[in-house]
């Protein structure tokens, strides 16, 4: 028995019930017309909590959302347009915190790739 595909199995199922409990569909306009659809968590401001002593990769001033247990490729999706639950928002970047999970970048208006409200 390999640990390493313990943990991921498990990772992937608590991912999987995390999913369930709080991502929503959402509907990325790519700027070639396609569509890509996924189910991710809406974040209405990613930052860090006071009460700990974390570090935060970004604060995302408009909005994130949280793809698990998928790969986006931020080259497919820079620039996309995406109804949220606060309007219309674009992306602006695509972070990967692990090996497992995307954090889309949104921004207000339709901008170039860093250059969203948002500090890394």
């Amino acid at each position: 028995m390999d640990f390493n595909s313990v943990f991921d199995a498990a990772m992937i199922i608590g991912d999987l019930a995390i999913e369930k409990a709080m991502a929503s569909k959402f509907r990325l306009q790519l700027k070639d017309g396609g569509n890509l659809d996924i189910k991710a968590i809406f974040d209405v401001k990613l930052e860090p909590d006071n009460g700990r002593d974390n570090r935060a990769i970004f604060i995302a001033e408009e909005g994130a959302l949280t793809v698990l247990n998928c790969r986006i490729n931020k080259t497919q999706v820079e620039g996309a347009s995406v109804q949220t639950p606060l309007g219309e928002r674009h992306v602006a970047d695509v972070f990967y915190p692990d090996a497992t999970t995307s954090v889309i970048v949104l921004c207000t208006r339709s901008r170039g790739r860093h250059d969203g409200n948002f500090l890394k």
